[in-house]
């Protein structure tokens, strides 16, 4: 039998950025990859009760709001509606590290999977020689021109061009968002780089795809946004990767819950479990459902 081949999947952020890895963590563990996460370091513990290897690359949310000297309820608030902020306090102050945290996790693997906010992937796989898939979560992470983000610093943006003027004129925000991040962000990034032997990058952070990714996947259903035509080549929008567990391990539910739960309409938007129904049953009223689907309930 063939050894298991080893591959890094590599994210950062909220159990929302976790989830979607753990989701395909597991559909490479199924298929017979070695698979480890590199995570922060408070989401090991869930990502080993779902049956995947857990390494830190950064400290966890408690050392962050230690090291800001702030609540955790106010540093999640500056975080969300201050992206300079989390560049200049803590992207960029993990840099260094988590290019060394990640590469030593990369010893012996095949492939580096990773998120945008992941900084670290991109130099790691350069300097290593291995393939990167760069994963973008959310459609406004692709940064197109024909839909650009609706957030405050995206607010100068037309958001809904219909013609090529109003495209022209995101491509020219983005050209001069991507001048000011290389102006900022652009030396501690070539100084990680030199140590680990590659030239200067001219690449901005966040607002380009890494030029060593040979995949991006778009990780959202097309039925809520379309591919863009200004997505790269190599980009695939795969639709949601889904995991959901309160601990990491699987969640069962006692059979006999299941007179009372509502029944399930198969269609394309559906993604019930278990533990979602059983929510939507007890949040209106405990009474036995008839399982009966009518219309086209019987045939989607």
């Amino acid at each position: 039998m063939e050894p298991m081949r080893k591959i890094v999947l590599a994210t950062v952020g909220s159990l929302g950025d976790l989830h979607p890895f753990i989701a395909i963590g597991l559909a490479l563990k199924a298929r017979r990859f070695a698979v480890v996460l590199a995570v922060p370091a408070d989401h090991v513990a869930k990502v080993e009760a779902a049956g995947l290897t857990g390494v830190a690359i950064v400290g966890g949310f408690d050392a962050l709001t230690e090291t800001l000297g702030m609540p955790p309820d106010q540093v999640a608030k500056r975080i969300m509606s201050n992206q300079t902020y989390l560049m200049n306090r803590i992207l960029m102050p993990w840099l260094a590290d988590s290019t060394t945290a990640l590469d030593d996790a990369m010893e012996g693997a095949v492939a580096l999977v990773a998120s945008l906010f992941v900084f670290a992937a991109p130099i790691v796989a350069e300097a290593r020689g291995v393939p990167l898939v760069n994963v973008r979560l959310q459609p406004m992470a692709t940064f197109s021109a024909y839909a650009p983000p609706r957030t405050p610093d995206f607010a100068m943006m037309a958001h809904a061009p219909t013609g090529p003027i109003g495209r022209a004129w995101n491509r020219s925000v983005y050209r001069v968002m991507r001048g000011v991040l290389r102006h900022r962000y652009g030396r501690p990034v070539d100084a990680v780089r030199k140590i680990r032997g590659l030239p200067p990058s001219r690449q901005a952070l966040l607002l380009e795809t890494p030029e060593s990714a040979d995949l991006t996947l778009c990780c959202y259903s097309p039925a809520i946004a379309p591919r863009q035509p200004d997505l790269p080549d190599n980009a695939r929008v795969t639709g949601f990767a889904i995991f959901d567990s309160d601990t990491g391990a699987p969640e069962t539910l006692d059979p006999a819950l299941e007179a009372f739960l509502p029944p399930v309409h198969r269609r394309w938007s559906s993604h019930w479990d278990p533990l979602r129904r059983l929510r939507l049953a007890t949040s209106t009223t405990l009474q036995p459902r008839p399982r009966e689907r009518s219309g086209c309930a019987r045939y989607c």
